[in-house]
């Protein structure tokens, strides 16, 4: 078993998991309703309310554990890449782009991680340091303004990290999308029996790239209806990643050491042909 996509899978499902328990303390919290008529009006009440119920560390936590989920996923499928390419030798056109995919929805993973830290903690000290109630310097009667002001600021901030969400989505979609069509290809040219990755795995990373752009459509379409696209997201989410990603990645881990194994001793001998 390949220890990135077994660290990968733990790192992954924690994130989940903390996400779920996150969802349904709030959900469970029966002071706790949302009102979409309240939000769009900036009941102060209501936002003081919402902000008192929010559990930034387990926000933050899984951000982290998504953060590191990616970083090790690129292990994995580099090596794949790799390894089907003969050492960079063949498809380079599609090797560089699945690099290129790699990296930048890595990266972009890791930025929005941490911008998700930053923000919470900011928020966070605002919500309980800062004098938010009584912002009416003429009548010093309490008006709730800065409770307005400081959704508005996590609105804005979560707009922004949406699209860095969605993008990954559209990173993972390229990625496995490439990845099927590169083992199917190569699978035709190898004996039967002897391919490492087979067509049944190749095809459930093709299935989990399309959820991935279904789900990086209902992201898009949070800005229009947000309650229910956001239910949509989740039932994606949670059939994506924690169930066909952790079983994707499980059957990789066992073909890795040997498709490793195999490219190793391909090249040892290449080299002895060589020096002969």
């Amino acid at each position: 078993m390949d220890a990135t996509c077994l660290l990968t899978v733990v790192f992954r499902l924690t994130s989940d998991v903390l996400r779920i328990v996150q969802f349904a303390k709030r959900m469970n919290d029966n002071t706790i309703q949302f009102s979409q008529e309240y939000m769009y009006a900036l009941n102060p009440t209501y936002l003081q309310q919402q902000w008192e119920s929010r559990s930034f560390a387990l926000d933050t936590t899984a951000s982290i554990f998504s953060a590191l989920s990616w970083l090790f996923l690129c292990i994995p499928i580099l090596q794949i890449f790799w390894f089907l390419s003969g050492g960079g030798k063949r498809g380079i056109v599609s090797f560089a782009m699945v690099v290129v995919l790699t990296l930048t929805g890595s990266l972009f993973q890791l930025v929005s991680s941490l911008m998700v830290v930053g923000a919470n903690s900011a928020l966070n000290w605002v919500s309980t340091d800062f004098e938010l109630e009584d912002w009416d310097l003429v009548t010093n009667t309490p008006d709730g303004t800065g409770w307005k002001v400081l959704e508005m600021i996590h609105l804005c901030m979560r707009g922004m990290l949406l699209w860095i969400d969605a993008f990954e989505w559209i990173c993972l979609f390229g990625i496995l999308t490439l990845l099927a069509i590169k083992v199917r290809s190569e699978n035709k040219i190898v004996q039967e029996g002897s391919a490492v990755f087979g067509n049944k795995w190749a095809a459930l990373g093709l299935a989990i790239g399309l959820f991935s752009m279904f789900e990086f459509i209902s992201e898009i379409l949070r800005m229009w209806n947000w309650q229910l696209f956001a239910s949509v997201s989740r039932i994606i989410s949670a059939i994506n990643l924690i169930i066909l990603l952790p079983i994707w990645l499980i059957v990789l881990g066992r073909q890795l050491p040997i498709a490793r194994a195999a490219f190793e001793g391909i090249k040892t001998l290449e080299t002895s042909v060589n020096f002969s």
